[in-house]
This record gives C-alpha cells, structure tokens and sequence, in this order.
C-alpha cells in the first residue's frame, strides 16, 4: 500500500461512517464565557440577568474586570497607522489583540449592549474622552468602561444609574462614594 492509500482511506472511512457532517469546535476557558462570536459573548455575560441594566451592569463588569484590557489601541492591517486600522471588532479585541482604548472600548461595549438588544449611542466625555450610554427605563445611562476611569455613576438612591449629561451637570456625582 502506497503512502498516499493510507491518510485518502482514512478521509473515505471518516466521510462514509461518521453521522456528524460538519465539525465546529469551540474551546471555552474556565471561567465559561464563550467568545468565539458575539451573540454568544453576550449571551454568556448576560444569561443570568433579567433587566437591561443588569445586563449592562454584567457587560461593563466584564470589560473592566478581565486581564485583557490595556491602555493601547489596537490596529491592524496596511491602514494601522491610521484610524481606518483600528479595530472595533469585540470578538478580535478580546481574543486576539486583548488591548483597546476608551474610545475602542466604547464602541465595544456599545455593540456588545446592540447585540443585547439595548439601544446605545456613544458620547465625547469633557477632556477629551470616550463614553457610552445605554437607553433603558426610559433614560440613557452612562458606563464608562476605560481601564483607567472605569465608572457607573449612581444617583442618590444608589440603584439608578446617571447620564452623561447628569454627571456632567453635577460634579457632586465625582464626590459621590459609589458602590
């Protein structure tokens, strides 16, 4: 028997006896989020919330709280030195590149809320800084995601989450001991 006989009977054998007619493997780490695309990050992120802030609460937690997330852009391609190189893709940010910045991870966060079916918008924060709000209970509400001002500003009953343009209104909402 020839050397190319083998591996082409072993094709015939796996193509004739096995039921299964096409193979998607997907390795998931320990912690049980499944990143492999994004209906199913969020879905993962979110299957134990019931309302859209918890939901957001649970995807701006994610963000803030995994060892992925730098100070850095992440770019790529012949267009990386230029904005047309960045990347938005949350899937590529989180599993190849594990470095963004504020106005990256906004836009991520903003997606990631869209894919959950929460209407979102991201906003310019007052020095030159990238926010996101996320439309729900009748308002908009602000998450800041950056690694270094990561925030939810909360109001006074310590449930409700402000606005960009409540924070911004009020400077107490910096003072404020947030939970």
């Amino acid at each position: 028997m020839c050397k190319k006989t083998v591996p082409l009977l072993f094709c015939l054998f796996v193509l004739f006896v096995s039921n299964v007619s096409a193979w998607n493997i997907k390795i998931i780490d320990s912690s049980g989020i499944d990143a492999t695309d994004m209906k199913s990050l969020v879905s993962t992120i979110t299957s134990d919330c019931d309302t859209d802030q918890q939901k957001m609460e649970s995807m701006w937690a994610f963000i803030t709280r995994n060892p992925f997330y730098h100070w850095c852009e992440a770019r790529e391609g012949q267009e990386a030195d230029s904005e047309f190189g960045l990347v938005y893709d949350p899937i590529k940010a989180f599993n190849v590149y594990g470095t963004i910045i504020c106005y990256q991870v906004a836009d991520l966060l903003a997606n990631m809320a869209l894919e959950a079916g929460i209407p979102s918008r991201t906003r310019s924060f007052p020095y030159k800084h990238k926010v996101m709000e996320a439309y729900f209970d009748g308002g908009w509400h602000l998450f800041d995601a950056q690694s270094d001002c990561q925030a939810i500003y909360y109001k006074a009953d310590g449930k409700t989450i402000a606005s960009l343009d409540e924070v911004d209104a009020d400077p107490q909402y910096y003072l404020i001991d947030q939970p």
